[in-house]
């Protein structure tokens, strides 16, 4: 082999791993644990509310973001801790692309979770809480038009509405350190 081939070809071959990292999509369709897609949870439901329940609202400075930074280095995909755990009940936020910043409302985060204020049955249904104490995840359901991204401290955040997974996990048990206090 020439070289130029062989440098070609290393070439070509360094960009494959970067290529398969940046692929983070976990798919855009809701996920029960318990059912093919993962174990079940058991988490409780009134945790759940209450978490949902700080998400939601506005701040005295307008509302509330949830900003991943893009990270194009990253070898895998971020996946981070939104808070503490409440009770039985962690929710993590998973970034689909390292390429780019991406923001979502906490609102939309919570409707995500719950289906909304005052859901109906069918927007439950279609919400993480819709898979019940099993936990689930769901890409956060972004509505680009809302006057939220049109705001100037959204766009002085420079990111993209979307692109942010909700996973509705158990909360691991606490230290022993903590237990023992």
């Amino acid at each position: 082999m020439k070289a130029t081939q062989f440098f070609r070809l290393a070439s070509l071959l360094a960009t494959i791993p970067s290529t398969i990292a940046q692929n983070c999509d976990e798919g855009t369709k809701l996920v029960c644990y318990g059912k093919p897609g993962g174990t079940a949870q058991n988490i409780s439901l009134d945790d759940l509310e209450y978490v949902v329940a700080g998400f939601r609202g506005e701040t005295e400075n307008g509302p509330k973001f949830y900003t991943m930074p893009a990270n194009p280095s990253l070898k895998g995909c971020d996946e981070w801790m939104m808070g503490d755990p409440v009770g039985s009940v962690l929710v993590l936020a998973k970034h689909t692309s390292n390429r780019s910043n991406s923001s979502v409302s906490l609102d939309e985060i919570a409707n995500t979770i719950d289906g909304g204020i005052n859901a109906t049955p069918e927007q439950i249904a279609k919400s993480i809480m819709g898979c019940g104490t099993n936990g689930g995840q769901l890409i956060v359901q972004v509505n680009a038009s809302s006057p939220v991204y049109q705001t100037e401290e959204y766009k002085a955040l420079g990111a993209k509405p979307g692109n942010i997974v909700i996973k509705v996990v158990h909360a691991p048990p606490p230290a022993a350190a903590e237990r023992s206090i």
